[in-house]
């Protein structure tokens, strides 16, 4: 489980590195789209 996001006593989430977070969803939706690509073109 990815610790980009801390949770306060009252538990609201805050960013702490936004930029990773936004290019790490990034790859992960295209690794995902690629696969997906893949098993249709089978």
């Amino acid at each position: 489980m990815s610790q980009n996001l801390h949770v306060s006593v009252s538990g609201n989430r805050r960013p702490i590195n936004v930029k990773n977070t936004k290019k790490r969803m990034d790859e992960t939706a295209a690794v995902l789209n690629f696969l997906k690509e893949r098993k249709t073109a089978k």
